[in-house]
């Protein structure tokens, strides 16, 4: 009888601590992807013309806080893998797909945005050219942030397939 307590025991607290990797897995690996996010809002507000009005100091704030985030969940997403190879493994699927998943989405985005602009404002004479000259500064940097995120992602590819 004690036996089987001792293996019951040892069972539930294997389940236990791997319920816990997982949490703490999927929680720092949003916590990433916020971070990753975070930065986007920081490069349009920064790529739009002085007339919109935007806080000069707004992308900064938010791209502090977007890198803070990043920083905290690499540190706990490696700490959590016993291997870096596979910490490293992980943060290169947490950043290739959804990458691929933006470039998927983006393909048409400046017709999308400009299709619903024009469609729900119904005189847009006097700030078209503005919106025009915003969605042609905007798009492309969002796209060299893509391609950034792709690249990071790469790059921790490249270092767990190193160090195999």
């Amino acid at each position: 009888m004690a036996t089987f307590k001792r293996t019951m025991n040892k069972a539930v607290k294997q389940a236990h601590n791997t319920a816990k990797y997982y949490l703490q897995f999927y929680f720092f690996s949003s916590i990433y992807l916020l971070g990753l996010a975070a930065i986007i809002p920081a490069v349009v507000i920064n790529a739009a013309p002085t007339e919109l009005g935007f806080w000069s100091g707004t992308p900064w704030i938010i791209t502090c806080l977007a890198l803070l985030l990043v920083i905290l969940a690499v540190w706990r997403i490696m700490s959590l893998h016993k291997n870096t190879d596979e910490g490293y493994i992980s943060l290169a699927r947490i950043t290739l797909i959804p990458g691929l998943v933006a470039i998927a989405v983006s393909m048409g985005i400046t017709s999308m945005v400009t299709s619903i602009v024009y469609g729900y404002i119904p005189d847009l004479s006097k700030v078209q050219p503005l919106i025009d000259v915003y969605l042609e500064t905007a798009v492309p940097h969002v796209w060299f942030l893509t391609l950034g995120y792709l690249s990071v992602g790469g790059i921790w590819y490249l270092l767990a397939k190193a160090r195999e």
